[in-house]
């Protein structure tokens, strides 16, 4: 009696046992699940980010800003100033690396010699002196806009004449010129306007150099009276 007494209660305590398990397991299985469902939204949720992106929402970067627009022209000149003058100088400059031992922006001074007109022409000469104490090297066009007291461009842009190019060496105080050449404009009846200062870039520079105009006007629009410019060449022009 006694033995089966034990043996009854030791099935009793296995049942309970086997009642008590049954619980935790299914607590298990709805944990598992419920882990499932958070993994899987977050997976929607990373989808749907990429999907942002795709469509161009997400924001990126600044585009690189154009040419010239990084560099302030000498003697207090504008962003706009600067983008103009790169623009306007695409056609009579040569923008690009510094060669060794080439002339930088800051290592000149740009001034602009008297006008010396004739057979209807305007003719001045674009001066470059190296101030750096040092010997440089010069080769080629420079680029040249005109501007108004609001810094816009007025007038067309120059262009080639068509010279040879040679490397000219400024040591400390030389200079090297250029020829800016235009029709006289009250001769060919254009609109004219009368600039205020000039933008000269020397070649393979996007530092541009500012120099006041006192040469008059000059042609606002039309291919009348477009400006010549030529390249550099040892002197002043005198």
């Amino acid at each position: 009696m006694t033995q089966h007494h034990d043996d009854t209660s030791i099935e009793q305590q296995a049942g309970t046992a086997r009642m008590s398990a049954r619980p935790r397991r299914k607590a298990a299985r709805v944990a598992a699940a419920a882990t499932a469902v958070l993994a899987a939204g977050a997976l929607l949720v990373g989808c749907g980010g990429k999907d942002s992106d795709a469509s161009g929402t997400h924001k990126s970067g600044g585009d690189a800003a154009p040419a010239g627009s990084q560099s302030k022209a000498q003697g207090g000149g504008s962003e706009k100033t600067d983008t103009l003058a790169a623009k306007s100088g695409t056609s009579s400059a040569n923008f690009g690396s510094s060669k060794p031992g080439s002339c930088t922006s800051q290592d000149l001074k740009a001034t602009i010699g008297p006008n010396h007109p004739g057979a209807g022409q305007e003719n001045f000469s674009l001066v470059l002196t190296n101030k750096s104490g040092e010997s440089c090297t010069v080769r080629g066009y420079p680029g040249f806009a005109f501007l108004n007291s609001d810094d816009e461009q007025v007038s067309v842009d120059p262009e080639r004449d068509g010279s040879s190019a040679r490397a000219i060496k400024l040591g400390a105080g030389d200079s090297a010129w250029a020829a800016l050449s235009f029709s006289n404009p009250k001769a060919t009846g254009v609109p004219t306007v009368t600039p205020k200062t000039a933008l000269i870039t020397p070649p393979d520079q996007r530092s541009s150099l500012r120099v006041s105009w006192k040469g008059g006007p000059v042609t606002a629009t039309g291919k009348a009276s477009v400006p010549k410019i030529g390249t550099l060449n040892p002197g002043t022009g005198g």
